[in-house]
């Protein structure tokens, strides 16, 4: 019979190893959330969001533009109610950025989700005090398991996390974080506009609409009243979507209400809803999420409208 402490030092020496390797790894969204924690990113355009960022601003256009370093921070299917505690965490340690682009969409930047999503790229963070503290509104008792419960945390990783551990120590990683600057643009066809026709989400509208959480609205405020008091300017980026897939929305009124009274915080507010790129179905690969062509043309719009403001006495 294996004695009890082979198999919790065992159980330890693996949770050590596993935490160890994923705090190192330097590619996708590892390496992003890496970087934050460790204080090796501060440009001075960051741009923040879930993958409506993450897919939409290209670095390379805008600091071509601005003639500054630029970043995109943005962390697939993770709203500010989650990353919060990471946005605090850049915050606190910032000493070059001077703008601060928050990129929330109309459909689920300001829901509550009510659950934690890909908590794998966060496990190895979780006793870091502001990501602990952004975890628990989200999922308290998930996040209470992870933190005090012996070797929970190990139950979070899943098949992604030992892939990019196996290669990383093969020598096998992909680009790191810095090779594209946190941009990662999807290459899919365009929508299907035909097929659109014909769809139940389209013909007939939600009945019911999702209201704007009000820890996220929060959050957001509170991340504005950081960065001013840091001399970082708050924008707020409301990204384009598909306008025949905006009216299926009800909650349009309320979200935009929300929005606007984070200019009672210093932000500047950027919205993109009412375009002209939104009646293109070729720029976009589902209604809420633009291909590369409409991504690469949606930074040149965000480029001219920051320099516009930056400009402005």
């Amino acid at each position: 019979m294996v004695p009890v402490a082979a198999v919790v030092l065992s159980l330890w020496a693996t949770d050590h190893f596993i935490n160890s390797k994923v705090r190192k790894l330097e590619n996708g969204e590892f390496g992003k959330i890496n970087s934050i924690m460790i204080h090796a990113l501060d440009e001075p355009v960051m741009i923040w969001g879930a993958s409506t960022a993450l897919v939409h601003f290209n670095p390379r256009i805008i600091q071509d533009s601005l003639k500054m370093g630029v970043y995109n921070m943005g962390v697939d299917g993770t709203n500010i109610d989650q990353y919060y505690g990471l946005l605090k965490e850049y915050l606190d340690y910032s000493e070059n950025c001077k703008y601060l682009a928050i990129v929330i969409d109309i459909h689920g930047g300001l829901v509550d989700r009510g659950a934690l999503y890909n908590v794998h790229l966060w496990a190895a963070h979780l006793r870091n005090r502001n990501v602990y503290e952004s975890f628990i509104d989200v999922d308290p008792w998930l996040t209470l398991k992870s933190r005090w419960v012996p070797f929970y945390d190990l139950t979070l990783h899943n098949r992604t996390t030992f892939s990019c551990v196996k290669n990383e120590l093969l020598g096998q990683a992909e680009t790191t974080v810095k090779d594209n600057l946190g941009f990662y643009p999807k290459d899919l066809p365009p929508i299907d506009t035909t097929a659109m026709v014909k769809s139940t989400e389209i013909v007939r509208p939600k009945s019911e609409s999702q209201p704007v959480n009000p820890r996220s609205i929060g959050k957001v405020r509170s991340a504005c009243k950081l960065a001013v008091k840091k001399q970082i300017q708050p924008i707020i980026v409301i990204p384009p979507c598909y306008k025949r897939g905006l009216k299926q929305l009800g909650s349009e009124d309320q979200f935009m209400d929300s929005i606007y009274t984070l200019r009672q915080e210093g932000a500047i507010v950027l919205n993109y809803l009412n375009s002209d790129l939104t009646t293109k179905a070729e720029l976009f690969y589902n209604n809420t999420h633009m291909n590369h062509r409409g991504a690469d043309l949606l930074s040149s719009q965000f480029a001219e409208d920051l320099n516009r403001n930056i400009s402005k006495p």
